[in-house]
């Protein structure tokens, strides 16, 4: 197995990188859900004077919101992630939204 090397960029290299980006298009239109909470250069949108959720991502949250705002019980509730601490403040708000 060949050994890989993780270089991290510095500052300027990930605001040099960020505004290559934006200068590819005039709207930054994030439709990607399961990666919306990252902070990567690809996903944030950084230097695009309009910003804007598509509508996968938008259909996403209005679904989520549902179940956190009116669920229609039963709902269950699956977490994951590799720390519970990271979880432990979505665990306390929603115990008292799902059935199991």
């Amino acid at each position: 197995m060949p050994m890989e090397t993780t270089i991290k960029a510095g500052p300027a290299n990930v605001t040099e990188f960020r505004q290559s980006l934006a200068n590819l298009a005039d709207i930054y239109c994030s439709d990607a859900f399961g990666t919306a909470h990252r902070a990567h250069s690809s996903m944030i949108g950084d230097g695009f004077p309009v910003k804007c959720a598509g509508f996968l991502l938008a259909k996403e949250l209005h679904y989520f919101a549902n179940v956190v705002d009116s669920p229609t019980k039963p709902v269950c509730g699956i977490l994951g992630g590799a720390k519970v601490a990271d979880n432990s403040q979505l665990i306390m708000n929603l115990l008292d939204k799902v059935t199991s």
